[in-house]
């Protein structure tokens, strides 16, 4: 996306098509409700999960100017939302519950990983998206409501934990 920052009016980042890339398989009038994209030299990957079917995220990769779906992974019922990302260089999808789990699937053999449960410093944070550094580490994202109690500002904050 152009810039450094969202348009102040909108609130919105200018993103466009890109011009080489596959226009996204959504059917007539579908929504996502989240998306991940990792792109290799030998090609695109991208996970999805569609507002009308929330228990599954899709993977797909581009092939010539089309994407093929190729798996498919389970999303638990009442997650509370999920955030996803590719992890160990696109190895594996990393999904991230409402709650903090995060489940991760091995792309190569479909093999589920032991879930990552919600770290003790969450009660205070709120977990917001997880990915792998480049040693296999688990990166989580987090917001973490700073000043008084009443207060209302949230701060970022990045847990590092073994994954």
């Amino acid at each position: 996306c152009d810039g450094h920052a969202p348009d102040t009016e909108t609130a919105t980042w200018g993103c466009g098509a890109e011009a080489d890339m596959a226009k996204l398989p959504l059917p007539i009038g579908g929504r996502l409700i989240a998306a991940a994209l990792e792109e290799h030299a030998d090609g695109a990957l991208i996970a999805l999960v569609y507002k009308h079917l929330p228990t599954v995220a899709g993977i797909f990769r581009a092939i010539g100017d089309a994407w093929h779906p190729t798996g498919e992974v389970h999303v638990p019922s009442g997650a509370g939302g999920v955030h996803l990302a590719f992890g160990s260089g696109g190895e594996e999808l990393l999904l991230t519950t409402g709650g903090g789990e995060v489940l991760r699937r091995r792309l190569s053999s479909g093999r589920v990983l032991e879930p990552l449960p919600t770290p003790v410093a969450a009660s205070s944070h709120e977990l917001r998206a997880a990915c792998t550094t480049q040693e296999g580490e688990l990166l989580r994202l987090a917001l973490r409501r700073s000043g008084s109690e009443g207060g209302s500002a949230w701060s970022p904050e990045l847990l590092l934990a073994s994954a």
